[in-house]
């Protein structure tokens, strides 16, 4: 059984969760140093967290799989097609918020490729749903679903990233998106 974490090594991980995924999603190589100082603390500690930046990452990334599909099973869930789409949209922003799913600096195939089964399903159940109910646009498939989803969460995580409201941006996305995809 794992160790638990103390209450002050907690708080200090999340501090470095938080800095690195602002800096990264701002600056995709920027280094160890760049995130202790935005963290607020010093190198020594940063790497007492993270051996190396490597770790660093795979831990952001391993955050960040888990609330993706956190959300999308939350969608699934849901049988109403535009509450559908609000959850797994709204969900997966809040996921890049705090995670940052980075690999060499760029989000993508480490995040992406383990998450992309639960992101199919979820656009699967949900343009099923959408389509039994009569609410899907004329033309949308679920390749032009994925398409305007991706291209709004990544504008609306380096908003977030750049010191945006998640709470605003956030449902505002999810709109956008229930907007071009139903009627």
């Amino acid at each position: 059984m794992p160790t638990p974490i103390r209450s002050d090594a907690q708080r200090t991980h999340e501090r470095i969760f938080s800095a690195a995924t602002s800096v990264l999603t701002v600056d995709a190589g920027a280094g160890m140093d760049a995130i202790a100082q935005r963290a607020g603390i010093g190198r020594a500690t940063l790497y007492r967290h993270f051996a190396t930046r490597e770790d660093l990452v795979a831990a952001l990334r391993e955050r960040f799989i888990g609330l993706v599909e956190a959300a999308a099973a939350a969608s699934i869930a849901e049988d109403e097609p535009r509450e559908a789409i609000r959850i797994f949209i709204e969900g997966v922003i809040r996921a890049v918020a705090v995670s940052c799913p980075m690999s060499d600096g760029r989000p993508g195939p480490g995040g992406e490729g383990r998450t992309m089964p639960a992101i199919d399903a979820a656009i699967q159940r949900f343009m099923e749903r959408a389509t039994t109910q009569g609410s899907l646009r004329p033309g949308v498939d679920a390749a032009w679903v994925f398409i305007v989803g991706k291209a709004l969460i990544e504008a609306t995580a380096r908003e977030i990233a750049l010191g945006a409201d998640v709470d605003v941006l956030a449902p505002r996305a999810a709109d956008t998106v229930a907007a071009a995809v139903l009627h």
